[in-house]
């Protein structure tokens, strides 16, 4: 913008500086010479004119296709915001997803450790009751070979007795 402002301004100061020359010269002498200088700034300006032309249909491609890179751009950007919005999501999902396969892991491992622990006391509880068991039946066992060695022992003594009176 600044370039095509420059140019204005030369055109501006070729004109003024035409009419100066005019001004000038058209007291004085040469006539001819006067219309040779208002030809080479006739056509210096139509060269001007053309080139400040050449430089709008520039400036206005480049203005096009800046708008079309910047088209492109903003849709680069929105496509990649959705990406990473999705990508968002998606990690969000594998997250939840990892969250309940934590907490059912929990419940399992809880679960697994309430059956150990109910297992071990129902073992607990039958060593009790087999040892006691045991013990009742060693405590029984002994009371009925003590009776029969006590029977045993009785029937030899009366023996015993009976061989020593019979002699």
């Amino acid at each position: 913008m600044c370039l095509l402002s420059d140019y204005y301004m030369r055109i501006y100061i070729a004109i003024l500086s035409l009419f100066f020359m005019l001004n000038a010269t058209a007291q004085g002498t040469g006539g001819a010479d006067i219309d040779r200088k208002i030809d080479d700034l006739a056509t210096r300006n139509k060269l001007m004119s053309n080139r400040l032309r050449e430089l709008e249909l520039e400036n206005f491609k480049l203005s096009q296709r800046l708008d079309s890179i910047e088209g492109k751009t903003q849709s680069q950007l929105n496509r990649a915001q959705e990406l990473q919005a999705q990508n968002e999501r998606a990690m969000n999902l594998a997250l939840d997803g990892f969250s309940n396969k934590f907490e059912e892991q929990n419940k399992t491992v809880k679960d697994v450790q309430s059956k150990l622990s109910e297992g071990f006391v129902k073992q607990l509880v039958m060593i009790v009751i087999a040892l006691f068991i045991l013990t009742f039946i060693f405590i029984y066992r002994s009371k009925k070979s003590t009776q029969k060695a006590l029977e045993a022992n009785l029937a030899s003594w009366n023996q015993f007795q009976e061989h020593i009176l019979k002699k």
